[in-house]
């Protein structure tokens, strides 16, 4: 194992990131960056792509995944299953996380001094000129923006780089669904009530989510899960007939 090779940095994603995203994002860059196609520097781009293909490989091995974090020093450890919902996205500026991964981008960018490690601003722009003949899809990545932005991201670039627009909605649900179930747990009823709050997208509903996500992760899913989220919306004062409807079926 690469010694300075910082993975989530090559392929530019955050500790947390699902494996769909960062899948998606070796497939991009590994496009993008393969010695055939790449128009710069032969030599880099082979040392590009070696370092793409060894972050792939650890970090697609469970077990190689878990060395890999418990060798960082501590202030690169792998971050939690709690995220910070104060702000739209991942990626607040009060994050710790948040400053971690800048750290780890800027070392390796520093070491390398390669444009390979972009943001998503190329995907946006390639994602918009889709939009134009399939405009569901901007709806859909706004609403995926709303949990959280690198999944919006993960998701053009699932669409980008497939053109699997016909399955659009299906690959929506799929990584809506992972997202919900990774941080709330597996009760329909609090996805439901977590998505309600993050589609309000107000500071205090997101806080609020976060409350929730620390419930779950702390203490896991309740056998009384009715009881559970009756208990918490009335103690966050949150109107049960917004969320679930009076046809619906309510907790």
């Amino acid at each position: 194992m690469k010694e300075l090779l910082h993975c989530y940095s090559v392929l530019n994603v955050h500790p947390s990131a699902e494996f769909e995203m960062i899948k998606s994002n070796y497939r991009r860059l590994a496009k993008k960056y393969h010695p055939d196609i790449y128009t710069g520097s032969k030599d880099e781009a082979e040392r590009i792509m070696s370092d793409l293909n060894e972050a792939m490989r650890i970090l697609s091995n469970k077990y190689l995944k878990g060395s890999y974090n418990a060798e960082q020093p501590k202030k690169r450890r792998k971050f939690s299953d709690y995220e910070d919902f104060s702000e739209p996205g991942l990626e607040s500026r009060t994050s710790d996380c948040v400053k971690k991964t800048n750290d780890l981008r800027k070392d390796a960018n520093d070491q390398r001094r390669s444009t390979v490690y972009l943001n998503e601003k190329e995907i946006e722009k390639t994602f918009k000129k889709s939009c134009e003949f399939y405009p569901e899809l901007d709806l859909l990545k706004q609403r995926l923006a709303k949990l959280s932005v690198p999944l919006s991201v993960a998701f053009m670039g699932r669409m980008l780089e497939g053109q699997k627009y016909a399955k659009a909605v299906i690959i929506f649900e799929q990584f809506r669904d992972k997202f919900l179930k990774k941080y709330f747990g597996s009760s329909p009823i609090v996805h439901l009530l977590a998505e309600y709050l993050f589609n309000r997208g107000t500071q205090w509903d997101r806080q609020t989510a976060k409350s929730l996500n620390k419930k779950i992760k702390s203490n896991g899913v309740p056998r009384d899960i009715k009881g559970f989220v009756r208990c918490f919306m009335r103690t966050h004062g949150i109107d049960e007939l917004k969320v679930y409807g009076r046809k619906s079926k309510r907790p």
